[in-house]
């Protein structure tokens, strides 16, 4: 249920980030975030939900667990307590209004650049001495109208774009409905399971292969920072795939073809 998501939702530069991202939040520490970006009505919350739902099926659009109207404190305490998961952080649409946009900007810095960074903000209690930090624990994934500013920023970003028409409307309604029956929720406790006797392996290893999908993802112009993120999001896959073959759900064709299109 969960791999039909890959089967015609939406296109690949689309759907597979954010596939990807559901699968390598659950393996642990990670410096990047998703950020999926377009106009209103192009069913961005409606796809980041399904990748919720694994984590959760009443997780749906209309329940996500973050949302760009909190606070910044807010959601840096509650990213820290989301250890190891993904984190849909919804509606990034700053007002009209110049201190209000601001606003919404300096927001976003403060919490995306933590996650990028894996750092909390030193607080200062009454009495002088220092609060704990609170870094960000999980795999933040957004989605607004606009894409937040500064380059340093958008570095530390997965950033993709929706166009109209992305989305095929058939098979998102068959995907909520595998979501909302707990099919996602199934696969990725079964995916936990699976993991749990072998992850301080599978994390020792990630950092041999992120390593060399990084080598890979390097060639061409683009900031220093991406080919991690892209080799980070690869590998988390790649161990879901392993999963998926393992309990035959999928053949080994069909794991390397998905590998490939990724």
């Amino acid at each position: 249920s969960s791999l039909r998501m890959l089967d015609g939702l939406a296109p690949d530069r689309v759907i597979l980030p954010l596939y990807a991202g559901i699968w390598r939040a659950i393996l642990g520490e990670t410096d990047l975030s998703i950020f999926l970006v377009g106009y209103t009505g192009v069913f961005k919350s409606e796809l980041v939900a399904l990748a919720q739902q694994h984590y959760g099926s009443a997780m749906n659009r209309m329940k996500l667990p973050g949302n760009w109207s909190s606070t910044a404190n807010g959601l840096e305490g509650i990213l820290h307590a989301a250890k190891d998961t993904l984190f849909v952080i919804d509606d990034f649409c700053p007002p009209s209004s110049t201190n209000e946009s601001s606003r919404y900007h300096i927001k976003a810095d403060q919490v995306l650049r933590g996650a990028g960074n894996g750092a909390g903000r030193l607080r200062m209690r009454a009495d002088t001495t220092l609060r704990p930090e609170k870094p960000p624990r999980c795999l933040p994934c957004c989605t607004g109208e606009d894409s937040p500013r500064g380059q340093s920023l958008q570095a530390r970003l997965m950033q993709v774009d929706i166009t109209p028409g992305d989305v095929d409307i058939a098979a998102l309604t068959a995907c909520q409905t595998d979501a909302a029956m707990g099919s996602y929720a199934l696969a990725l406790a079964g995916y936990a399971r699976w993991l749990a006797p072998q992850l301080d392996y599978v994390r020792k290893s990630m950092l041999n292969d992120v390593a060399a999908e990084r080598k890979i993802a390097s060639q061409g112009e683009q900031h220093r920072r991406t080919p991690t993120i892209v080799a980070e999001l690869l590998v988390g896959l790649k161990w879901f795939l392993q999963f998926a073959y393992q309990v035959e759900a999928i053949s080994k064709l069909q794991s390397e073809s998905i590998i490939d299109r990724c």
